[in-house]
């Protein structure tokens, strides 16, 4: 028998006998059946509670999403959103911050992560683009 390491099986090179046929003196009480359970291990990245998985100024760690805000912000927010389980369209009504900073209080929420809503808000206003793809890389990451 060869074990196949990519596939994690065994495979007969040769046919084999029964065991009765091999050793006679085996009988029916004595013969122990021997299989193979495969099992598949999906492992995720999980992050601590408590933190951001990602940094606030990290956008360059996930290019796709910071080339999509860099080249249409609101539809990267509309993604966000959406992915977040709100409303797609919520993004283009965020004239004054107010939908920016909910999202980002609720997904802090929702994933334990530490801080206030005045952070939050402040964080919105002085970095949006960067609240956003930040908001964008937790999704991702947390799912």
């Amino acid at each position: 028998m060869e074990h196949n390491p990519v596939t994690d099986t065994w495979v007969h090179s040769k046919p084999t006998e029964h065991p009765h046929r091999l050793n006679p003196t085996l009988n029916s009480e004595n013969v122990m059946a021997v299989q193979q359970q495969i099992t598949t291990v999906t492992t995720r990245t999980t992050c601590s509670s408590g933190t951001w998985s990602t940094g606030l100024f990290d956008c360059t760690s996930d290019m796709k999403t910071c080339c999509c805000a860099l080249w249409c912000l609101p539809c990267m927010q509309c993604q966000t959103a959406s992915d977040f389980g709100w409303c797609f369209c919520m993004p283009l009504l965020d004239c004054c911050l107010t939908v920016s900073c909910c999202l980002r209080s609720k997904m802090r929420e929702r994933y334990n992560i530490k801080g206030s809503s005045i952070e939050d808000c402040f964080t919105v206003l002085c970095c949006y683009a960067c609240a956003w793809c930040q908001m964008a890389r937790e999704l991702k990451t947390r799912g």
